[in-house]
């Protein structure tokens, strides 16, 4: 290199300098054995030095003297052989050996120690596996890539994993491409990628890093317990044909750490059901047209992004059954939401989640209808849609121990003649109301609603009896406020005001009413505060012992 006649010396007088070496019981029969005498100690460390600034004619041998076998000797090794024999590092680095690999590959590759390097391209043919033992290290050569279009069963342990990484990744099993000490970094091999995949397809402890991604083509694959790290694009480029199954998975250090959904629609029923790397749709929407049915297991989580005109949602046109566990919720969140599933959008703090940051979860039409939600969190939505979830059209809905939260207006809106039955879900600091039933009705049981700016209920359009048992409301703007005529919520018992409501009462705006209607409501008021509200001739109002009704207005 340039300038080692001048920097040479001087490390090496630094060396000498040092003083007396400490020689460690442990000895190496060959490396750093650089005199030959059997056993690795000072004296070696003086015959490498002399030998580097020219004070020796003898030439010490590669196989002893190239103690970090990077293929020449140079103070690099005399450095390391001193911190060996002075006891400041425990071993000397181990030659490994390597094995090429390119072209069409299948059969087993075994570990043993040995790293494949891929010096070409690899590929998986069709109707053929390869299966990659425990502690396997392919390291692909800059630019080459890796597709499946048969089966790869990668056989990692949490003991032993496999590792796909870059030729330049000197941290597993040293410096493979003999060009000194060298780090792995994003993008320095291409994709692996998978094509028309089936579930035979299994990653199981394995990491994959410093590529650009993995792809995607109607490949539905298993992994558990991979480790996707700084891959120069995204974790996973996902086709709307793909869906990966498998736990215990981790996305980072990439650009992108997710699996990253493109807008468009899907036709046939599909299954979400990885965890640990979430699902990314980062503009437009995803649309599941009827005959279509989602399903989403325990703890997966779907972050979306962006702003009109681009905000992302999530349109449903057929069933979903969302059940998730109180140990693993389902989750629909911000992109910059890092309390779930990590940093996603790859910008450590430099972003926070907030209201508005996407669209919505919208269930639209009849074949949405008896969808099921359970331990379901919804958060920072609402973009230009007005709500985190809309139910449109959909009657039969259920949803159950829920969170909805943080919209920048609605918790829920229910449209368009929908029903649903919403059972201890808590709609908690959405910008608006907590539930918006504008022109829908059901039942509401055991529900918490809890600093809901303008307020907790709103009730106009779809006329009846929505059945209220139970349910909680603190912090609040208005309790409860009804905006249309015929509407008359059922008490069932056990409603209760909490502090802090700004307005504890069930707000009667000025209407008239043109159907019979029973007022039961014991322990919280209804209030009038201006105007009439006016019983037509054949709409009989009754009021049941215990009610209070407040009124104002000059």
């Amino acid at each position: 290199r340039q300038g080692d006649s001048i920097f040479k010396p001087r490390i090496l007088a630094t060396l000498f300098a040092l003083g007396t070496f400490l020689v460690p019981s442990l000895c190496f029969a060959l490396n750093g054995d650089v005199n030959l005498d059997g056993v690795v100690n000072k004296a070696d460390v003086d015959v490498l030095s002399n030998y580097l600034v020219g004070n020796s004619t003898f030439v010490p041998s590669p196989a002893n003297a190239n103690v970090d076998h990077n293929g020449s000797i140079d103070a690099s090794d005399a450095l390391i052989l001193l911190q060996f024999v002075n006891g400041l590092r425990a071993s000397l680095p181990v030659a490994v050996s390597s094995t090429s690999i390119a072209g069409n590959i299948s059969g087993t590759l075994t570990s043993s120690g040995n790293v494949y390097v891929a010096t070409g391209s690899l590929t998986v043919p069709s109707g053929q596996t390869l299966t990659l033992g425990a502690g396997v290290v392919i390291k692909m050569s800059p630019g080459t890539g890796f597709t499946v279009n048969g089966t790869l069963i990668s056989q990692g342990t949490t003991a032993s994993p496999v590792y796909i990484t870059s030729l330049a990744d000197d941290s597993i099993l040293g410096d493979t491409g003999g060009d000194g000490p060298t780090q792995g970094a994003p993008g320095q091999w291409a994709a692996l990628s998978f094509n028309n995949n089936t579930s035979a397809t299994q990653l199981s402890s394995t990491t994959i890093r410093f590529g650009q991604q993995i792809t995607l083509a109607a490949s539905s694959i298993q992994i558990n317990s991979i480790i996707i790290s700084s891959m120069s694009n995204v974790a996973i480029s996902d086709d709307l044909a793909s869906w990966p199954t498998g736990t215990g998975n981790k996305a980072f250090g990439s650009r992108i750490n997710g699996i990253d959904l493109p807008s468009g629609g899907i036709i046939h029923p599909t299954l979400w059901a990885e965890t640990g790397i979430p699902y990314l749709l980062r503009s437009g929407s995803v649309v599941l047209d009827p005959g279509a049915p989602l399903t989403i297991t325990p703890g997966v989580v779907v972050k979306l992004a962006g702003v009109y005109p681009a905000q992302a949602y999530l349109q449903i046109g057929d069933k979903l059954t969302a059940i998730g566990v109180s140990s693993a919720p389902i989750v629909f969140t911000s992109l910059k939401d890092d309390t779930v599933d990590g940093d996603t959008n790859g910008d450590g703090s430099a972003t926070s989640p907030a209201p508005g940051d996407w669209g919505m979860l919208y269930l639209n039409g009849t074949g949405a209808s008896n969808s099921q939600l359970s331990n379901v969190q919804v958060r920072y939505g609402g973009n230009q849609f007005n709500t985190d979830v809309e139910v449109s059209g959909s009657t039969g809905v259920v949803l159950s121990n829920c969170q909805i939260s943080s919209s920048s207006v609605d918790g829920i809106l229910l449209y368009s003649g929908s029903s649903a039955t919403i059972s201890s879900t808590t709609f908690k600091s959405n910008a608006r109301w907590g539930l918006n039933m504008a022109d829908g009705t059901g039942s509401l049981i055991g529900d918490v609603f809890d600093g809901n700016l303008t307020g907790g209920i709103y009730m106009a359009g779809a006329a009846g009896n929505p059945a209220m048992k139970g349910n909680l409301f603190q912090n609040n703007g208005i309790v409860m406020q009804i905006a249309g005529p015929n509407i008359s919520p059922n008490d069932q018992g056990g409603n209760t005001l909490g502090p802090n409501n700004q307005m504890a009462g069930i707000d009667i705006l000025q209407v008239s009413w043109t159907q019979a209607s029973t007022w039961n409501f014991k322990t919280i008021p209804y209030v009038i505060r201006s105007g009439a509200v006016v019983f037509q001739p054949g709409a009989p109002l009754t009021i049941t012992p215990g009610v209070v009704v407040k009124l104002a207005g000059v």
